[in-house]
């Protein structure tokens, strides 16, 4: 993983990050993540395995900072290539979302959309731009998890396509288990692969949900 300068997390946003990793939902949503309406989706899916995409570093943001995952950046490259949903390839830059801004999970969400939206429109030669975002937290076990995860899909012009998160409301990610008892680097650097494989399975069954309606 490559390091960006340290950046401090918002405290207000601590508690609902460790809430959702440990949490023991009643009720799952079958849903496979919260998507808001886009007026790109239609487009974005028409699209499909010929619009080219540029697949940017993973995020990962835990208590003492933020850093990005290429390892994670590669299984996305190779799922959305070996699945034919696009033309993909890895686009090597630095993210830099700034520290967590908003009151909870959705307002983060929305506010780092807007983030790497301004990023993407700097860049150049793919019709979509995916990044995957991780919130990582250490839980009362003592062991760490990711207690949210945000799949970013932009249009050429940094705008929201498809993009939609996932926290232990949902059943696909609560079923990945994303918890471990390894701390250390090595341990959370499986945890997020693990953790991007379960969001790349979502995606898969957000665009089969969408398809299904028509």
């Amino acid at each position: 993983m490559r390091i960006i300068p340290p950046l401090l997390i918002a405290i207000a946003l601590i508690p609902e990050w460790t809430l959702l990793a440990g949490a023991k939902p009643g009720k799952k949503w079958n849903p496979p993540g919260y998507r808001p309406q886009s007026e790109l989706a239609d487009s974005f899916l028409e699209q499909l395995g010929s619009s080219r995409i540029a697949v940017l570093p993973t995020l990962v943001r835990t208590r003492q900072g933020t850093v990005q995952s290429e390892s994670s950046q590669e299984v996305v490259v190779n799922f959305l290539n070996q699945n034919k949903l696009g033309v993909a390839e890895i686009r090597e830059t630095e993210l830099d979302v700034g520290k967590p801004k908003g009151n909870g999970q959705y307002e983060l969400f929305m506010n780092d959309l807007k983030a790497i939206g301004k990023a993407v429109k700097t860049q150049s030669g793919a019709e979509y731009f995916v990044v995957i975002e991780h919130l990582v937290t250490p839980i009362p076990s003592g062991n760490i998890a990711i207690g949210g995860i945000h799949i970013y899909v932009l249009d050429a012009k940094g705008e929201n396509a498809f993009s939609f998160l996932l926290n232990s409301h949902h059943k696909i990610f609560v079923e990945a288990k994303l918890s471990s008892t390894d701390s250390s680097k090595q341990g959370q650097d499986t945890l997020v692969l693990n953790g991007t494989k379960a969001a790349l399975s979502a995606l898969v069954l957000q665009i089969k949900a969408v398809q299904g309606n028509k």
